[in-house]
């Protein structure tokens, strides 16, 4: 079920979530990178698919060099925990914090 939350534009929003039982979401460094690369990539007025990029070979460097249409939010900062992760966003555009989350 998702919530009902109004956002408002240029206002920044503390975003988190954490793994169930308080288990590790994030198990070998790769899984940041990973991570990292789908705020990237994700954070993308046109929908992106970053299996295909994976699946192409590209690496997590190269993702990051991907053209992208417009960014749904401005990200102030993040922090990755093994279990959990904290993200500041800004929104930029309407409902650009649940399309991004989605």
């Amino acid at each position: 079920m998702q919530r009902k939350i109004e956002f408002s534009m240029g206002e920044y929003y503390h975003l988190y979530n954490r793994g169930t039982d308080k288990r590790l979401t994030f198990m070998e460094p790769q899984d940041y990178g990973r991570f990292m690369a789908l705020l990237y990539a994700c954070n993308n007025t046109e929908a992106a698919n970053i299996s295909e990029h994976f699946r192409k070979g590209l690496t997590f460097s190269e993702i990051f060099e991907l053209d992208r249409a417009d960014t749904l939010v401005e990200i102030g900062a993040y922090c990755l925990m093994p279990n959990h992760f904290h993200i500041l966003v800004r929104e930029k555009s309407e409902d650009g914090i649940p399309k991004f989350m989605a």
